[in-house]
């Protein structure tokens, strides 16, 4: 029979229960602590189950503690963790492998662990149990075995868990699988030595990606930061790799805007685009989270090391960025932005005059499923009708590069007076990506499917007054 064993949670020292039910070849001190100053009094109580069937644990098992002399166990126990308002917040799997790398797959929501602004990639995750189904919103974590699995496998397991659960036509592997798809550069593939940036980039594209990988250097610090947070804000998790550090980690969401460093004049001057009179909404924020293997879920990593991070890196520390983009998300940021800049530094040129190429405004740069942006357009209140029907009814690929245009002050409320809209589909070196700009008196659109199929301009002008700016799927902590 499966046991189902309570332990309520007053005391930190209610940790220390666990051992009453969990035999020692799964739990020990430093998982135990690891609870403890994690999810501290925040839960009201912890099921444990046993005996729990793990598809990632026994993957590894059988193609690699199964073939050693000692006997491993081929159970895990399950921890269910129950919130002080007596709601399900995840679970995490006990499993029978070296000290201190006990805990394994877990889904846990965010908002127990972060307690600060964020927004955060999730996806929703079933757990069962005496019956009854929760749902849980979260990220896929586990800590590495360190034989079989190294940071870099559960990094990319991290991110294929994700998207296998969240779209139906991409796979769901187990940790196995990914060990199994990596192919050995230098000798054998178990015990590992490590991944490359190049080997990481291989498995993805395995399963279906079609991944960029992005270089830092002393001169791109900056540069690859904001790229990293345009991908976090478009929904799209991101693996770090340090070779500083022989580390990977996934980043899986961003914190809180500092929209005071908008009425700073010294970080406006310093921060706005050389090329336009505007600051990307990136530059306003300084952290990030991660899902780290040696450290708990959602840990904060900050652009500069700081007391407020989690981690004793910064995002500074990275080496490389590896980027699981769709197949045809093809005009990737680092070749958009240049672009982007060039338009609004090109008055009274190629374009008619916008009204966002003059005073400081803020860009807001993300890529948006069509068809969700579509729907939130056409159930948005308060926009132009024109432009509604302009966005709702324009041919657009599957994905659709957005540019989000505010004034601080409406950036600070959230609203956009500009917008535009671009092909992701569009070749690195096409002239015309755009399919659809606007400001606050007028909508020029790129109709690339007339009837006589000659694609044409039109211009309409309309008075367009600053609307909701569109927020995607991200899930938001207001802690």
């Amino acid at each position: 029979m499966i046991s189902f064993n309570r332990i309520n949670i007053n005391t930190l020292d209610d940790y220390k229960k666990l051992r009453d039910y969990v035999d020692k070849t799964h739990i020990d001190d430093i998982t135990i602590s690891t609870l403890r100053d994690h999810l501290g009094t925040d839960i009201s109580s912890i099921i444990v189950e046993w005996p729990y069937y793990d598809r990632d644990y026994l993957s590894s098992y059988y193609i690699h503690h199964s073939k050693k002399l000692k006997e491993y166990s081929k159970y895990c126990y399950r921890l269910h963790f129950i919130s002080k308002e007596n709601t399900y917040v995840g679970y995490s799997l006990l499993r029978p492998v070296m000290p201190g790398r006990h805990l394994g797959r877990t889904y846990l929501d965010p908002k127990i662990v972060i307690k600060e602004q964020a927004a955060l990639i999730s996806g929703k995750y079933s757990s069962h149990f005496l019956g009854e189904k929760f749902e849980i919103l979260g990220f896929p974590w586990m800590m590495q075995e360190t034989d079989i699995t190294v940071c870099a496998h559960i990094a990319l397991w991290n991110v294929l868990r994700y998207y296998g659960t969240k779209y139906p036509h991409y796979e769901s592997p187990s940790l196995g699988d990914v060990v199994e798809k990596v192919h050995a550069e230098w000798g054998r593939k178990t015990p590992s030595i490590g991944l490359t940036p190049v080997q990481v980039s291989d498995v993805l594209s395995a399963y279906d990606f079609f991944p960029i990988i992005r270089g830092f250097s002393r001169d791109n610090i900056q540069e690859l930061t904001d790229e990293l947070l345009v991908y976090l804000e478009s929904e799209v998790p991101v693996i770090g790799m340090s070779d500083v550090n022989q580390h990977a980690v996934t980043f899986v969401g961003r914190g809180a805007y500092n929209y005071n460093l908008l009425k700073d004049d010294f970080f406006i001057r310093k921060h706005k685009s050389q090329k336009g009179n505007f600051i990307l909404s990136t530059q306003l924020i300084n952290s990030t989270y991660v899902m780290d293997d040696n450290l708990f879920p959602y840990a904060r990593v900050d652009r500069l090391a700081s007391k407020q991070s989690d981690a004793a890196y910064s995002i500074g520390e990275m080496t490389y960025l590896v980027i699981p983009v769709f197949e045809r998300m093809q005009l990737a940021y680092h070749k958009l932005y240049g672009r982007i800049e060039a338009l609004f530094s090109s008055k009274g040129t190629n374009y008619n005059s916008f009204a966002w190429q003059d005073g400081l405004h803020v860009v807001r740069i993300y890529i948006a499923s069509a068809n969700k942006l579509k729907s939130t357009i056409a159930h948005l209140e308060g926009i132009n009708e024109i432009l509604r029907d302009a966005i709702v009814r324009l041919p657009l690929s599957r994905f659709v590069w957005c540019v989000d245009i505010s004034t601080p002050e409406e950036f600070e409320q959230e609203k956009i007076s500009g917008r535009i809209l671009i092909d992701t589909t569009a070749g690195t070196n096409e002239s015309e990506p755009w399919l659809l700009m606007h400001d606050n008196r007028h909508i020029m659109l790129y109709d690339t499917m007339p009837h006589n199929k000659t694609p044409k301009m039109i211009m309409q002008y309309t008075d367009i007054r600053p609307y909701e700016m569109y927020k995607g799927e991200l899930y938001r902590l207001d802690n």
